[in-house]
């Protein structure tokens, strides 16, 4: 394809989606669109294999801390974890890795075992990526009995963290931990699940992103990690307002306010991508001063996402070479379908 047909193909499939997602807003009694023309799931199934135990009879620990995995990582949507009867019969049975992935289709398994030698306690993990038939991550966490509900945690912290690098987003993932600061699991599985609502195009992803940013203030998240999810929802809620006539003057204030904010205050590769976006679409609609914002986050650290709104804005600015080659760079960094969210970045007319 030549890049003007290209671009006019994406363009095109673009407004069509935000078309349908308006006019379903506008007319609530309409069939909703079914979610997966939008969004295929493709999302990573897991199976958490039954905890072992070494040095103690007491089964009552990896029974514990398997059940607890298994219900923490059952709460994110972006995965699909595999019930506890499902892993008590793979042990029962025997099955292999091979046939793990053929009858289940999963993807990945966790393995966790459970040393107790005196008062000293060690829980051993490890995840397993079926398609590469090898082992892409491994810890070993040493811990107190009376800290188990603690334990719990950590251990839902470090599996869901790399489950989102080794499937789901990347790399990026690997830094939300010290860049944001989460203080619970919880707000970890909130922030991940609002992503992803947000990200879908959809009414019922728009209800559900609402909700779940509720529960998140609720939880005393900090400024850093609010900002971020509201400073891209208010990016994507102005385009979706103006298709509706709505007035946007405030909600362009809001952005304005958060995305400076986040550069003053978080300065990170995503803090400089959404001020970057906001300035080609939004503010003063110039190509120079956008790239060199985004190339500023590509700097700091390139991700899927920055690879991805990169190629966003230079397709806006007319430089189809470069669009090819950021996306070219995401989809080998993350090869799954980025949804929604490329399409949008691609809708808004050429700022020249």
């Amino acid at each position: 394809l030549s890049m003007p047909m290209l671009a006019g193909i994406v363009t095109t499939f673009a407004i069509i989606l935000v078309s349908i997602f308006y006019f379903n807003i506008n007319n609530q009694t309409i069939e909703k669109i079914d979610e997966n023309l939008i969004e295929s799931d493709s999302s990573p199934t897991i199976l958490i294999n039954p905890f072992k135990s070494y040095g103690k009879e007491d089964q009552s620990i990896p029974i514990a801390l398997t059940e607890s995995l298994i219900t923490s990582l059952s709460h994110y949507r972006g995965i699909n974890v595999l019930s506890s009867s499902t892993s008590l019969f793979v042990k029962e049975n025997n099955l292999s890795d091979d046939q793990i992935a053929r009858e289940f289709r999963a993807n990945f398994i966790i393995n966790g075992s459970v040393q107790s030698f005196g008062k000293n306690n060690r829980l051993i993990l490890e995840l397993i990526d079926l398609s590469k038939k090898q082992v892409v991550w491994s810890d070993k966490i040493d811990f107190e009995l009376d800290g188990i509900f603690k334990l719990q945690d950590e251990v839902g912290f470090k599996i869901l963290e790399e489950l989102q690098v080794n499937a789901v987003v990347g790399q990026q993932a690997a830094t939300w931990f010290e860049e944001f600061g989460f203080e619970t699991f919880e707000q970890y599985t909130l922030f991940l699940n609002i992503r992803r609502e947000g990200r879908k195009g959809t009414i019922d992803g728009y209800k559900n992103r609402e909700n779940l940013m509720k529960a998140l203030i609720a939880s005393n998240a900090n400024q850093n990690i609010l900002d971020y999810l509201d400073g891209w929802f208010t990016y994507f809620d102005i385009f979706f307002k103006k298709a509706n006539n709505i007035d946007v003057k405030k909600d362009i204030e809001k952005l304005d306010l958060i995305s400076t904010r986040l550069i003053n205050n978080l300065g990170n590769n995503e803090a400089y991508a959404l001020r970057a976006m906001t300035e080609v679409h939004i503010f003063s609609k110039d190509c120079k001063k956008s790239i060199e914002l985004v190339e500023k986050a590509l700097d700091l650290k390139p991700s899927v996402d920055i690879y991805t709104i990169a190629g966003g804005i230079y397709f806006v600015c007319n430089n189809f070479q470069k669009t090819l080659e950021y996306q070219k760079k995401a989809l080998f960094l993350m090869p799954n379908d980025n949804g929604f969210f490329v399409c949008l970045l691609y809708t808004s007319p050429s700022p020249r």
